[in-house]
């Protein structure tokens, strides 16, 4: 059945060591592991625009689109409400630009304005008073550049600029408002994508005169650059984004429309082919909000160039299976006496698509706490139709002393059932 994870919805705030823990009513599904699933259109269809997540919800700026040209507009996707709202407009309009997110704030950097050509500026939005301010500039102007985030840090990398297919690195510290040079990119590029992967930034496609399929890490401890091996479909205008350790390499153009979607694993140094777009489009952005891509707006493709649709196409991916759990089966108080010493039980429950047999106890944590065993380490585990649907359930058993995510009146009033890889 492949990698999957199993989430579950929010705790109330911890009382006397006892926590009322809230069944999910409604169905967490997101479609079949895998697959693409349309969302909620952005409101202004665009291209070239750039996109990051701050605290569970994605922020597009910025970009491209008739009549309108270079535009300025901030729209925020909510995934768990499906919904759009408007913020406060962006100084500077511009497309071809990149952003990433730092401690709750999107910064803005670089791009196209409408009459100034390439740009250095670098503008900072803040949620919490819906404002945007000025920060230092990018010592090297460009747009269409990579950007992505790592340790606290905003790396740009390649863009055109004074010279096309620019192999220049910087990074930004917005504790010290303050640039860095760093180690060039070994292939210089435009139009590529980035994201950021287990503390290396990876660099991948883009247009060196003509599309490439280069893909290379960049290690930060170091200040070098490694090649890896190359994606298997050479394109520019695509997106980038991390999920469950591999970079996913979304759509793009090698002159024609690409649907397709790649994934890199590090730790093998190989690709793989993911299910396609099903919106096939370049010049789209990206971002990652509880283990799902979310890929939105670029331009389509039509038999002519110059017809081009504006899209505002919002099409969610994920590699992982949402499905449901019931806490303490049949009691509609569902309330955890951390005291007790006992344990509770926990049903992941089954489905037309989803077989939770397929789980393996052992990979499962709950609250903290692994599932309890008994004899010789063996899981405790039952099975049965709690929700009498039809479909088998599994029921998980775990000891109210192992809660540790539950006892703490510091941590966060949330948790989540999760597991490794799961057994076919």
């Amino acid at each position: 059945m492949g990698d999957q994870r199993i989430k579950q919805g929010r705790f109330a705030e911890p009382a006397y060591l006892a926590v009322v823990v809230m069944i999910l009513s409604a169905s967490l599904a997101r479609g079949q592991a895998g697959t693409w699933v349309t969302r909620v259109p952005i409101p202004t269809a665009r291209c070239c625009a750039a996109a990051a997540a701050i605290d569970d919800k994605i922020y597009v700026v910025g970009g491209f689109a008739d009549p309108s040209g270079n535009l300025s507009t901030l729209e925020v996707y909510d995934p768990a409400a499906d919904t759009w709202r408007a913020k406060a407009p962006m100084p500077t309009p511009r497309d071809y630009l990149g952003a990433g997110a730092i401690d709750g704030v999107l910064y803005v950097v670089g791009g196209q304005g409408d009459q100034s050509g390439y740009l250095p500026t670098l503008e900072a939005y803040d949620p919490k008073t819906n404002s945007w301010s000025t920060k230092a500039s990018m010592p090297t102007p460009r747009y269409r550049p990579g950007v992505a985030v790592e340790g606290g840090l905003l790396y740009v990398f390649g863009g055109d600029g004074a010279a096309p297919w620019l192999p220049t690195a910087e990074v930004y510290n917005p504790k010290t408002d303050t640039w860095r040079t760093l180690a060039s990119m070994p292939t210089g590029r435009s139009e590529l994508a980035a994201a950021a992967l287990g503390g290396r930034l990876y660099a991948v496609g883009g247009n060196h005169v003509a599309r490439l399929q280069s893909l290379e890490v960049y290690d930060p401890q170091t200040d070098r650059w490694d090649t890896k091996t190359p994606m298997p479909a050479a394109r520019d205008g695509l997106t980038a984004a991390a999920v469950d350790g591999k970079l996913y390499a979304i759509g793009g153009t090698d002159g024609n429309e690409y649907m397709t979607v790649e994934a890199y694993d590090p730790a093998t140094n190989s690709w793989t082919v993911e299910p396609p777009l099903p919106t096939g489009r370049h010049d789209l952005v990206s971002a990652v909000v509880d283990d799902t891509i979310y890929a939105i707006g670029g331009l389509g493709f039509q038999c002519c160039i110059g017809s081009e649709p504006f899209l505002a196409t919002n099409e969610a991916f994920s590699p992982f299976e949402m499905v449901k759990i019931d806490v303490k089966p049949g009691d509609a108080a569902n309330v955890i006496n951390l005291k007790s010493g006992g344990v509770v039980p926990v049903a992941i429950l089954g489905s037309a698509t989803f077989d939770p047999m397929t789980v393996e106890p052992s990979t499962v944590t709950f609250a903290g706490a692994h599932v309890a065993t008994r004899g010789r380490g063996v899981p405790m585990t039952a099975t049965a139709d709690v929700n009498h649907d039809g479909h088998p359930d599994l029921i998980l058993y775990f000891r109210t002393q192992d809660l540790t995510a539950l006892t703490s009146p510091s941590s966060e009033p949330s948790s989540s059932l999760q597991t490794s890889p799961l057994h076919p």
